[in-house]
Parts: structure tokens; sequence; C-alpha cells
């Protein structure tokens, strides 16, 4: 795709001059909200063409894939612009209060958070976005800081250690003191210092992804990773090496700039700042090349790589007039329900939050239960959290779990409901019973382990 260039649309195939949103699949015809209307079959709600009468398919478009050399000055534009800078701005300026007013504990926190927002910035790089997401509450302590602490700290040990380790047997601390220029011309010491150099953007992106710690400390998990983006990935190593000298360069004319005169919160809170800028570009960076090799890397299908060409068209709501008598058969469907459904399934596709809550909120003063797959509910779920409603996201996750038991997601969809119900609402024991059936149900999951963090956390 074309940078900054607008889309071509497609038009209506009856209304030349409206943009179309679905193709029917028996006629073929390109279809606008006027020559589309929902319909049911059983609990599903579709999109029928009015013409013929058959089902219709959303028109889905490439999302922008450009690799992340295309489009280095927006990423750059997303961290000294806007809310991207006043995000790293506040960040830097909490980090130095924690380092300056609570030297050991507020080092702890300060890199947790630091860790915490660099693998945020990371994973939403690698949906696609292209400016800084919003940070996280940090709230959930275990999750959005410790966590990450640990992760990033075992990264960092993985790129350190082997050359530690290598000049500490063959050398020791006083002739690396004494002779450090004959210490670092050991040749088996450069090619150490090359491989882990090599080896550490990889780690930092199984880190970030949510890899277990048994992938992140296995070579050949990282090395099979860098193997299937080569070229990507080494132009990346090269670009976080220059960034490094910038960084260092930074570091040094910023500490020279301020040895000439002294103020004591300036100073502090600007080289802070200083020091988040190359790290959190270079995350920005991990995240694109993630999403621009998001199919080689299994992080996304092929399905998830499209969106819809005309999110915000809506069908004609097909009538759907009351029952011939005033009492409903058994097992007849609302029609206001049923409409409501609608508007929620058509709003999760289009990715229209403000609508998909009106509507599910609507089902929930009728008394129903919106009928969506696992993929919707984890959506679903996600709104919900993000505008507070805890107990209805942590019941739509449990949906999500009911519907698939056996499914790859059940037991995110079980943690994640359980954890609501423990640390957001008065429901704690329903949430421990949950995480204690993730235990028993998913022994060797990943989650089984932060269940039990959990469940411990809670005597």
């Amino acid at each position: 795709m074309a940078a900054d260039q607008p889309l071509k649309t497609t038009k209506c195939s009856q209304h030349p001059a409206e943009q179309a949103a679905w193709r029917c699949r028996e006629c073929r015809r390109n279809l606008c909200p006027a020559c589309a209307e929902n319909d049911w079959r059983g609990n599903s709600v579709f999109v029928r063409c009015r013409i013929c009468g058959q089902m219709a398919d959303l028109l889905m478009v490439p999302k922008d894939q450009r690799p992340y050399w295309d489009v280095l000055p927006k990423l750059g534009q997303a961290i000294f612009f806007g809310w991207g800078l006043v995000q790293m701005l506040f960040l830097a300026l909490f980090i130095m209060l924690m380092e300056s007013l609570f030297p050991l504990v507020g080092n702890v926190v300060a890199g947790g958070v630091y860790a915490g927002y660099l693998f945020f910035v990371i994973n939403q790089a690698a949906d696609g976005r292209l400016e800084l997401p919003d940070p996280p509450d940090f709230q959930t302590i275990v999750d959005n800081i410790i966590f990450p602490f640990l992760r990033l700290g075992l990264v960092s040990a993985l790129l350190y250690a082997p050359a530690g380790i290598y000049i500490w047997r063959e050398y020791g601390l006083r002739i690396l003191i004494d002779q450090p220029a004959m210490v670092m011309s050991d040749p088996l010491l450069i090619v150490i210092i090359a491989a882990s150099l090599l080896y550490y953007p990889g780690a930092v992106i199984t880190a970030a992804i949510g890899c277990s710690i048994l992938q992140i400390l296995n070579p050949a998990y990282v090395l099979a990773l860098i193997w299937r983006i080569p070229k990507h990935y080494l132009i990346t190593v090269a670009v976080w090496l220059v960034l490094l000298f910038v960084h260092y360069a930074l570091t040094f004319s910023i500490a020279e700039w301020f040895r000439g005169f002294y103020i004591p919160f300036v100073q502090a809170w600007a080289y802070e700042f200083i020091e988040l800028i190359v790290p959190v570009f270079m995350g920005l960076i991990l995240g694109r090349l993630i999403y621009q090799n998001a199919v080689k890397l299994g992080y996304l299908s092929e399905d998830d790589l499209f969106e819809p060409e005309f999110p915000e068209a809506r069908p004609l709501e097909k009538e759907l007039g009351p029952p011939a008598d005033s009492d409903q058969a058994d097992g007849e469907v609302d029609p206001v329900e049923r409409r409501l459904v609608s508007q929620l399934w058509l709003a999760l596709d289009s990715c229209d939050d403000a609508k998909a809550l009106e509507s599910f909120r609507g089902l929930i003063a009728l008394g129903a239960i919106p009928e969506l797959d696992v993929e919707r509910e984890f959506i679903l779920a996600q709104l919900l959290v993000d505008c507070g409603e805890f107990l209805e996201a942590a019941r739509a996750y449990r949906r999500a779990a009911e519907k698939d038991p056996q499914g790859p997601h059940a037991p995110e969809a079980m943690f994640k409901a359980g954890r609501l119900l423990i640390e957001k609402t008065d429901k704690a024991d329903t949430g421990q019973r949950i995480l204690q059936h993730l235990i028993k149900q998913y022994p060797q999951h990943e989650l089984a382990e932060r269940a039990k963090l959990l469940l411990d956390e809670q005597e």
C-alpha cells in the first residue's frame, strides 16, 4: 500500500455514487448499505443481499503492512509529538521520582514500569499501530510490573552474561581493569559479544510477545525465529546498533551540556527522558518488525491482516414485526433483542466500540445474554474492561471459555475471568474457583503457574 495515498473505494453495483461494504455470494454484486439488510439463521446474524436474497460477505482490504523503514518518520512523530511526547515526559518524571525518593524499592518499581511499558509498546506495534499506545494502568502488579521486570532482566543477562563469564574465567577482574585493551582484543571475546548482540533483539521479541521463560532461554527457539526472517532481522540488528551509538552519544552530550550549570529537577528529568528515547523507538521498530512478518512468525493469521473496507457501514434492519399474537411462542426471539444482537455483531466486526457497548447494554437491560463466538467474546470483554465494567467483562471471558473448553483460548479466557473477579470485583471466591478449575484442567499450561501465584497472593 503506498504511503499516505487515498484508498480507492469499491462502488455499489446498483448505486455507483455510493461506497460498497459487502459482496453478494450469489450474484456477486457489490452492495452499499441500501442494498443489504440484516437477517438471522438460528442465533447468528448475517447480512443478506436485498437484490437476490442470498448471503453477502464484508469487503476486506489488506492492512497497511509497510516495513518499519518506510514509516520511520511516523514512528518518530509518535515519540516527539502530541500524546506520545506527553507519555514519554510523564514516564521519565515517574522514573526520576521513584529512583530519587525511594532508592532501593523505587529502582525496582521504576524498572518494572519501564519494562512493562516497553513490552506494551512492542505488542501494540506488533498489531499494526504506528503511534504510542495508551499506557496500561499498572494496577496488576504481577502482570504489569514484576513479570516484565524479570523478563527484561533475564533478556539483559543473556546480552551481558556470556562475555562477563568468559572474562571472569579467562582473565579475572584485575586484568580487565589493568589491561582492558588486551582483554577486549581477544578474538573469542569479540565473537561472543557479536553473537550476544545478534541474539538480543530476538530474545526481546520472545519476551515481549509472552513466550515462556524456557523459550526465551532456548537458543534454538530464538534462532528459529531469526531464521524465518533473516534479511529483515539483520537489518534490524544494524539499526539497533546505530541507535545504541546514538543513545550513548545523546547521554554523553546531555551530561556535558549540564556540566556548566546545575538545575536539580530539570537536569534529572531531562536525563531520564533522553534515556527513554532510543529504547522506546526501538520498541516501536521491533513491534513493527513482528507486524510486517506476522504470518511468518506465527503471530497473526492471514485473516488478521485484513480489515473491513467500509467499517462504518450499517445494513438496513430487516423488518421483524411483532408476532401474530401477544404471547411469544416458546423459543421465539424478541424482535428488539434480535435487532440488538445484530447491531452488536456488526459493531464488533467493524470496531465501532461505542455502538457495541450501546447494543450490549441494551441486551443486558432486557435480561438477554448475547450469542457470540469466542473471538467476539474476547473483543467484547476487552471493551468492557476498558470502560470499567469488570464483572460483565469477566462473564464474557467465562462464556468464551465455556463455548470451546478444549480450544486454544480457553485457558486465557479462564485466567482473565478469574483475575478480574478477584482483583476488580467483590466476587473473589468465584474467581478463585475459576482459577482452581484452570489449574486442574490445564496443569501444563503456562497460565496455570500464574494462576497458582495469584491464588497464593489471596492467602
